[in-house]
């Protein structure tokens, strides 16, 4: 009980001191705002709008459900936007007009059951890489349309995760293994490994790094764990 009381005491002293220390910032602000004229120009940065996806008022307002990391844009300006919820890929012009989509939900040639990175490559070739079915899926930059997919092997260091880039050999991929309840995860690594054009892993590991903070449940059927987008 003492290392959790002697922290509890810690993490006490150290909430005084940053109250204090916001009491004082606060107290600097008040009088900095009194001492200055009102001008709009100190007020901080300005926000311009330079396009908007979608137009309520045309009815082609586009409703995103789950984004993250899920956007790419290729040498001729298109924005491709994934779409986790509802798995598939709304394609923009510069200007934001939509102007179609790629894929569905379900586990053919062409679709998606979870949508994990996607990657505007060398020739604006669209890469997609489905981290539940473990397939990196190519489609054409003319028309979109699907080229050829394949299946993405497991390593001893884990399990396929996202796509990192794309090489002349093949593909950059993150390897890394399930989080479960009780896991050291200050210990967890990730490793990126170079995959061949047909998903072979080609070793040795390219690099490892730490992998990134997670959120975890309790025990039980129900449990999960998430990576936290800013741990």
């Amino acid at each position: 009980m003492k290392p959790i009381l002697a922290y509890s005491r810690a993490r006490d002293f150290a909430a005084c001191l940053l109250c204090l220390a916001a009491t004082a910032f606060l107290a600097a602000c008040v009088t900095r705002v009194q001492d200055e004229p009102n001008d709009a120009a100190s007020s901080g940065p300005l926000l311009s709008e330079l396009f908007r996806i979608g137009d309520e008022s045309l009815g082609d307002t586009i409703l995103f459900g789950g984004i993250g990391e899920l956007v790419a844009v290729d040498q001729s300006g298109r924005i491709f936007v994934g779409e986790a919820q509802d798995p598939k890929i709304y394609v923009f012009s510069a200007g934001g007009q939509l102007l179609q989509t790629v894929g569905q939900r379900g586990s053919g040639p062409g679709e998606f059951e979870r949508l994990e990175s996607i990657l505007a490559g060398p020739g604006d070739t669209l890469y997609v890489f489905d981290s539940r079915l473990e397939r990196l899926s190519a489609y054409c930059p003319d028309d979109l349309e699907l080229a050829y997919d394949f299946g993405v092997s497991g390593d001893s260091l884990g399990w396929p995760y996202w796509l990192v880039g794309v090489l002349d050999t093949g593909f950059l991929i993150a390897y890394g293994w399930p989080v479960s309840p009780g896991d050291d995860l200050a210990a967890r690594r990730m490793h990126v490994l170079r995959v061949g054009w047909e998903g072979q892993v080609l070793p040795p590991s390219v690099y490892n790094l730490p992998a990134t903070d997670w959120l975890m449940s309790g025990e039980g059927a129900d449990r999960f764990a998430t990576s936290m987008p800013f741990g």
